[in-house]
């Protein structure tokens, strides 16, 4: 419980601080003043200041915001005129809202690759999921739930494989070797 518990926390901590970050950077690209940068919401635990940017993380880690100056259209007097979100044009101001969402989907994208490259491709299994009835996988024997192993003596490692070796042999009787439950039984399909 208390490690899925940190782990949830862990991750809506990555994803919400690769979000803010989103805003963040380009507000910066756009020369806007940001006055706070915070993962979590609610007291401060630690951080630093650098220039006019407070940055911190605190107590409560499911949140987190990025403080643009004069983002509620209020007066500053820390930030110059031209700082202010308010006073940029409205396309600047969509792209620092439209940012969050950006990175958040920028993220998935480095995720999955990052993924693809640590593990090689993702491989579907050549697994049985439902027979119709009266097709020729349920006059043959197939059930739900049988592990394809071999077709006409190849072995066949993934779903792909299996369709395309199907697909090959335009229509004549295959031998088909599954996996169910353990047992290897051989199944004439056409």
């Amino acid at each position: 419980m208390i490690t899925s518990t940190i782990a949830i926390v862990l991750v809506l901590g990555g994803l919400i601080f690769f979000h803010e970050l989103g805003h963040f950077t380009v507000a910066r690209i756009f020369g806007m003043g940001v006055k706070a940068f915070s993962l979590g919401f609610g007291p401060k635990l630690f951080g630093f200041t650098s220039g006019k940017t407070d940055y911190k993380v605190s107590l409560i880690p499911l949140g987190g915001y990025v403080a643009l100056a004069g983002e509620q259209g209020e007066e500053e007097t820390d930030f110059p005129d031209d700082k202010l979100f308010s006073h940029r044009p409205a396309w600047q101001r969509l792209c620092v809202v439209a940012a969050g969402p950006f990175f958040n989907f920028l993220l998935a994208f480095l995720i999955y690759w990052f993924l693809a490259l640590a593990q090689g491709q993702a491989v579907v299994l050549p697994l049985v999921g439902g027979v119709l009835p009266d097709s020729p996988a349920a006059e043959a024997g197939f059930v739900k739930g049988d592990m394809i192993t071999a077709i006409d003596g190849a072995s066949v490692d993934s779903w792909t494989q299996m369709v395309d070796t199907i697909r090959a042999a335009e229509g004549k009787p295959l031998q088909v070797i599954v996996d169910r439950s353990g047992d290897k039984l051989n199944l004439t399909v056409t």
